[in-house]
Formats: C-alpha cells, structure tokens, sequence
C-alpha cells in the first residue's frame, strides 16, 4: 500500500506557478478532478517495502483513471505493492519571462534606410522603408534571433545581415507618424523567435457562410510547430493563445476569433501610425479617413489587412507559455502610470497597443510615462457596432476621449533548475 507523503503540480491555469501542494487536500482529491485542476503532478510515495521515498509523474495513471471519482488515497491504498515507473527526482521549476526595454535607453542607435541601400544614399524619404538598428558590442545577429520590436507600439517584423538588425516597413511608420519610439520584447531567456510573413495561402475559413473578420484560420503546416508556441501579429498587434482570442485548432492549424476584439478601434489606432494603403479601402474625397465598414469586414479586404506588412506569424522555441497581466495605476497626469514593483514587461494601453514607456524610481514607487495613452470616444461607436457602415475618426464631442488603463504583459514560462 503507497502512501502519499508530498505533492508538487502545475494548476491547469498557465498563469499558475508550479507549488508545493496540501498532502490532504490532494489525498481527498478525486482522481478526474486531479486532472482537471493541474495540468502537471508529481508525487512523492512511501511504502513499509521501501527504504526510501519514491517519485512518480501522475501522468502513469492518467489513463486508467481519467474519469475515475475514487480518491487520490483510494487509488494509491488499492494498487497494493504494485511495481509504479518512477522519476529520479522531483525537478524544480522556476519562472523566466520575457524582458522589455526602450530601445534608445538601451543604447541601440538607428537610422532609416531604403532596402538594400545605405543610410546615406540619395533617396526620396519616402522610399527609406526600413529602419536600421544597431549596438556596439552587441551580437545583431543573436538580437534578431530573441527579440521582438515594436515601433510606436505596433510590432514590425525584422530582418538581419548579420551586422545590423532591419525593421521592415519601420521607415514608413516613422515618416507617417512623425515620431520614433522602439521598444524591445526580449525573449533570451525564453527561447529563439521566428517571424513568418502571412501569405493569402495560409488563410482560410473553415465555413463559406462564416467570414474572415470573424474567424480566421491559419495553415501553418509548412513549418515547424511541434513543441513550440505560435503567436501572431496582426496590423501590428501581439495575439497569444493564452488570451483565449487565438487557439490551436489542429496539428497545424491556428485560428484567431476575432469576435471580441475591437477591429475598427484598432484600425483608426493604428492609421495615426502604419500604412494601410495596401488594403484598397475606398477613399471619399470629402472625407479621406472614412471608411465603409461592409467594406473593410469583407472577406477580400480582410485578407489583405491579414496580410498586411505588419502581420506576421511569430513561432517560440518553447512548448508552453504563460500570459499574466500586472495592472497598474493610471491618473490625470496624460501619459502617467504608477507602478510599485519595478516594470520589466510591456505595457498594453487603450485597445491593446504597446506604449514604450520609460520608467524611474520615485517616493518608492515607479513613475512610468508614455508618450500616447488615451482611449478615443469614437462617434460611431455610440450605435450598436453591426449597425454602423461609415465610420471615421470623429470623437463624441461631450468627452473626446479618455485617459487609457494600462497592464503590463507578462509572458514567460517555468523552466526546471
């Protein structure tokens, strides 16, 4: 007879940390609920035939007793002096997570460029589309490999010679913006990132009377997914699995509802910054910036802002993440956060931007301020969204806007000792 003399799982909840658990807690746990309430268990079992405990992974018994309503202790009383496969140990785990930080307080210098041309060629401004980064004595070619760059807080893709790393389409958002903030999402201690464009052949929908803007899946059959995380970036916003919008549909197959996000608040976000000429939306003289609702959800030109340079697949070499969000306090003070523990990740703001931030320590709290953080009271939207077919940037003129909420993004992984 085995019995239970210490416990140490995963909840199923990935945000979770691994913990030592309450040995009676766990003996009266049914079985079936076991599995559902921790994704990972591991048990250490004594017995009078032992000389010393033993450790098993709960995983050998997730077969037999899936659906099974006995007792942990029940279960373990019953296999009697049964031979159990063993682990050695019981390993530790500890959370690493991703790191951010400016990019010009990190010391990177830039500089905008036209493809394959240098800096100080004589060019039209307009045809310097990339910005190029780089650092003294700083492996460009390891940064391209860990690190993820937003400019004014939409994710660009990256390309590398090996010397400099290049942000494509970064020259455009600059010139469109009139402004230059990069941030860094290091993933060092996490793993290798990959950036894949989105082409329309990855694109489907599973049923003809569904529609893109609702649903989108992606065939991601060409690469290699197996134990890694997939997230993507679409019109320059970050989508985890973890935040429930995207999901792995099948082996190779990643869908993105997007039933709850706020598309036409992300698209006139978005337009102050990135060029969406690409995406051939009709254009009123009267009225440049309005657009035609029925037009943008469209199946053809919902594609092509799936598609859009800033819309990218991005594949982790790492099995399972986990996404934890730090709220923080917000004042009247424009673009002013306070925060008590230091800021490490990325700071989400109004419909999910990332706002480079910098941070300083004061009075024992962390001012973190941003250059953009308001929430815009759009007119449209005072109706019910699927009645709206114009839209454009006015604000309701009783309150134009209102300072933005924000959250720090954590996102990391435990990793054994």
């Amino acid at each position: 007879m085995y019995t239970l003399v210490a416990a140490y799982g995963a909840p199923t909840q990935v945000s979770q940390p691994w913990q030592q658990l309450d040995v009676a807690t766990v003996k009266a746990l049914p079985m079936n609920q076991l599995f559902q309430l921790y994704r990972k268990v591991y048990f250490s079992l004594d017995a009078a035939f032992l000389n010393d405990p033993i450790h098993v992974d709960a995983k050998i018994f997730y077969a037999e007793y899936l659906n099974s309503t006995q007792t942990v202790e029940q279960m373990l009383a019953q296999l009697s002096n049964n031979t159990l496969e063993t682990v050695a140990s019981v390993p530790v785990f500890t959370r690493t997570t991703t790191r951010y930080e400016d990019a010009f307080r990190a010391g990177y210098k830039m500089d905008v460029s036209a493809p394959y041309s240098h800096p100080s060629s004589i060019v039209h401004p307009q045809d310097k589309t990339e910005i190029r980064m780089i650092r003294k004595n700083t492996d460009m070619q390891k940064f391209y490999d860990y690190c993820m760059v937003s400019v004014n807080g939409f994710y660009h893709m990256t390309d590398t010679d090996g010397q400099y790393v290049y942000l494509l389409g970064g020259g455009k958002t600059l010139l469109k913006s009139r402004q230059n903030h990069l941030g860094i999402l290091s993933f060092q201690d996490i793993g290798k990132i990959k950036h894949i464009p989105i082409t329309p052949s990855m694109v489907y929908k599973l049923d003809n009377a569904d529609s893109l803007s609702l649903r989108a899946y992606f065939d991601l059959s060409a690469l290699d997914t197996t134990n890694k995380t997939v997230f993507a970036v679409i019109g320059g916003y970050l989508y985890t699995p973890m935040s429930g919008q995207m999901r792995q549909y099948s082996e190779h197959t990643w869908m993105i509802d997007f039933a709850t996000v706020p598309l036409l608040e992300r698209y006139y976000e978005a337009s102050n910054y990135l060029d969406f000429s690409s995406l051939g939306l009709t254009v009123k003289d009267k009225s440049p910036e309005a657009i035609n609702t029925p037009e943008f959800f469209s199946d053809a030109h919902f594609l092509k802002y799936l598609t859009h340079a800033q819309s990218f697949i991005v594949i982790v070499d790492t099995p399972l993440m986990y996404e934890q969000k730090h709220f923080i306090r917000h004042n009247n003070y424009p673009g002013m956060f306070i925060s008590y523990q230091e800021p490490k990740h990325s700071l989400i703001t109004a419909n999910g931007r990332v706002a480079n931030y910098w941070k300083a320590y004061e009075d024992s709290q962390w001012a973190v301020n941003v250059h953009d953080a308001y929430w815009y009271h759009r007119q449209a939207l005072s109706i019910d969204k699927k009645d709206i077919v114009t839209m454009d940037k006015a604000n309701l003129p009783y309150r134009t806007y209102y300072h933005s909420k924000g959250y720090f993004l954590e996102l990391g992984i435990d990793k054994t000792n």
